[in-house]
């Protein structure tokens, strides 16, 4: 088994080493499962055929239809729910 950790300084943009704030995400995983765990979501991220696709999912940019997850950029609410069920 390994763990597997993944940081996210998302609730004021800025680097997770310098955010006030820091988001962490763990999950125990056999290692053999890690690389395919890994190309699915990089899957999800980028199918752009029910919504725009992303390099990234920051949990605070999707609530706030901001950044890349704006209504500018081509996201609705529904494509924002889209997402978050993939």
């Amino acid at each position: 088994m390994a763990l597997r950790a993944y940081f996210d300084g998302s609730t004021n943009g800025g680097d997770w080493r310098t955010s006030r704030y820091l988001t962490l995400a763990g999950f125990a995983i056999d290692d053999n499962i890690i690389p395919q765990f890994e190309a699915e979501w990089d899957r999800v991220l980028h199918n752009g055929s029910a919504r725009p696709a992303v390099p990234y999912l920051h949990m605070r940019e999707l609530r706030l239809r901001d950044g890349i997850f704006s209504n500018e950029a081509g996201w609705t609410d529904e494509k924002r729910g889209t997402l978050i069920a993939d």
